[in-house]
């Protein structure tokens, strides 16, 4: 199967740089799988899992949230405000961050701002735990 290269860079650091067979993006409108001699293509990114097959038997995830995806010139480059590879991902502190997501919104005290923050971080924990589980 033909290569391409992928970066997947946040603010802090070069997450992974290297030739891959296929990549699958979550994106704002849904998954997207990237093969060699995709279209040019940009969008930004949703919540959810990067899979990234190297030739590996299975793929390498990692929990991605917003940013950015471009595919140009063959080259595919992936820019996140947050990416976690699954075997970096603290699942109990995950756990905790939904938990504690889950007590905010469950009070009825809390205003429309507190409560979409913690819809977002709620959504971001859960899709951590998924990452982390293999899901």
């Amino acid at each position: 199967m033909n290569q391409f290269p992928l970066r997947v860079m946040t603010a802090g650091h070069t997450a992974f740089s290297g030739e891959v067979q296929q990549c699958i993006v979550c994106t704002q409108d849904g998954y997207v799988g990237i093969l060699a001699g995709h279209a040019p293509y940009a969008a930004p990114l949703g919540v959810g899992i990067l899979a990234v097959y190297d030739g590996s038997p299975l793929p390498r995830r990692a929990a991605i949230a917003q940013g950015y995806l471009e595919v140009r010139d063959g080259q595919v480059t992936v820019l996140a405000r947050t990416c976690e590879w699954a075997d970096e991902i603290d699942p109990a502190r995950a756990q905790r961050a939904r938990e504690q997501a889950q007590r905010v919104l469950a009070d009825g005290q809390a205003g429309r701002d507190v409560r979409c923050a913690a819809q977002r971080c709620l959504k971001k924990a859960e899709n951590r735990l998924r990452t982390a589980q293999g899901q």
